[in-house]
């Protein structure tokens, strides 16, 4: 305790600290907190707060907030992991917010005490935030559909917003016996989406939402015309979810990256939409499908698609095991691209029970793996120094300079 209130004290004369972190400090007691938070009073940080694994008492929110008022220029803060943020802490936030104009970011990873009550103090603050550029829930329990709602109505109303991660915070509860997610909580998040205009980024990992709240989701996609980024990682879809994403991301016009890594088995219906998404969207460059367990016959569909697609820089398919037939549209599907850099690494040969056939197969997919490396190369020369040379260059005809409409023409050849 001597030390951390000595701690406080050269605080009070440390005026222009950027950063502060306190890290795994649980033991601190509800006292220590008060004496930092006097401490940090006296502290004009300029950039970002961060609270990692530190446990705060009833007692100590109040001095928290009464400091954090006098940080009109804080542009971040985080509380991560444990850090029994309830409704107390929320409340401490909501005055913080209220006060402040400059804050761009705020994670609140792993506070798992938040009530409805906690969840509408803090939608009222952020209303008055004019600034917030990313949001982060994390590890959340007890984020029931009032949740949601409150979720979707900090997209509908916050126009500065741009970056939204809420991992694991829809899973099923354990021993409730109901999903915390309905499909009524899902549609307020859903509409949110729709219709919010600014937000780049959404990730959703390692949620378990129910069939119909993916399916309003995914439905509502297809409005948002901002997206740039979607993670669903660790998500597992049904056959019809795969088909609703399909139908709104194949048109999108702004979509670069979907994250599928580690999801639960892609079958081949969801191949199929992957291979319908790339054949007509014209902006995607990244599909990551790393550990995703891709179904045997789903790289044909997956194959037809990339073929088609001139866009496409990454098609991570790491960890995922490759046999037989697979092994050839993988070959035909590097041969028949231009625009891959990156396939992933660790490619994985599932192998038979038949000896002959093992070793034909593993020397094919080695022949495979010299050739992706070998193409994706020639891939990444053409696309980053020939064409850009080409479209930037005087490059004359006839004694007239080639129209950019003849050269994208040449480039689409290409």
């Amino acid at each position: 305790d001597e030390g951390c209130k000595a701690l406080a004290e050269g605080l009070k004369h440390k005026r222009a600290l950027t950063n502060i972190e306190f890290k795994d400090c649980g033991f601190f007691g509800d006292q220590v907190w008060k004496a930092l938070a006097e401490g940090l009073t006296h502290t004009q940080t300029r950039k970002g707060i961060q609270f990692k694994n530190c446990y705060f008492e009833l007692g100590t929110w109040g001095a928290l907030a009464s400091s954090l008022r006098r940080k009109s220029a804080l542009t971040s803060i985080a509380f991560e992991g444990r850090s029994g943020f309830s409704d107390e802490g929320c409340k401490a936030l909501a005055t913080f917010l209220k006060n402040n104009r400059a804050l761009t970011s705020i994670n609140l990873t792993g506070c798992s005490e938040i009530s409805d009550q906690g969840w509408k103090m803090l939608v009222e603050a952020l209303r008055s935030n004019t600034a917030l550029e990313s949001l982060t829930f994390a590890l959340v329990q007890d984020l029931y559909d009032e949740g949601c709602k409150v979720l979707g109505e900090i997209l509908k109303t916050h126009q500065t917003l741009q970056h939204v991660y809420l991992s694991g915070t829809l899973e099923r509860g354990i021993g409730s016996g109901r999903s915390l997610a309905s499909k009524e909580g899902c549609n307020a998040l859903a509409e949110g989406l729709k219709s919010n205009r600014v937000v780049k980024s959404i990730s959703l990992p390692c949620n378990s939402i129910s069939d119909e709240g993916y399916k309003l989701l995914a439905e509502n996609l297809k409005a948002n015309q901002a997206l740039t980024s979607i993670d669903f990682s660790g998500c597992s879809f049904e056959d019809f979810i795969w088909e609703a994403l399909a139908e709104s991301l194949k048109t999108h016009q702004a979509l670069k990256s979907i994250d599928l890594s580690n999801c639960d088995r892609i079958n081949d219906e969801g191949c199929k939409a992957l291979a319908e998404i790339l054949k007509t969207n014209q902006v995607l460059a990244s599909i990551n499908l790393s550990g995703a367990r891709v179904a045997s016959r789903g790289y044909k569909a997956l194959a037809e698609g990339v073929q088609g697609n001139q866009t496409l820089t990454s098609l991570d398919l790491s960890g995922n095991k490759v046999k037989g037939d697979g092994i050839e549209t993988l070959i035909e599907m590097v041969q028949g691209n231009t625009s891959l850099f990156n396939l992933g690494s660790g490619w994985q040969h599932h192998k038979g029970g038949v000896d002959s056939i093992d070793q034909w197969a593993e020397k094919r997919f080695k022949e495979f793996v010299s050739l992706a490396e070998v193409k994706l190369q020639k891939n990444k020369v053409l696309r980053t120094v020939t064409i850009p040379m080409l479209l930037s260059s005087a490059t004359y005809l006839g004694g007239a300079e080639i129209p950019v409409e003849m050269k994208e023409v040449i480039v689409g050849c290409l």
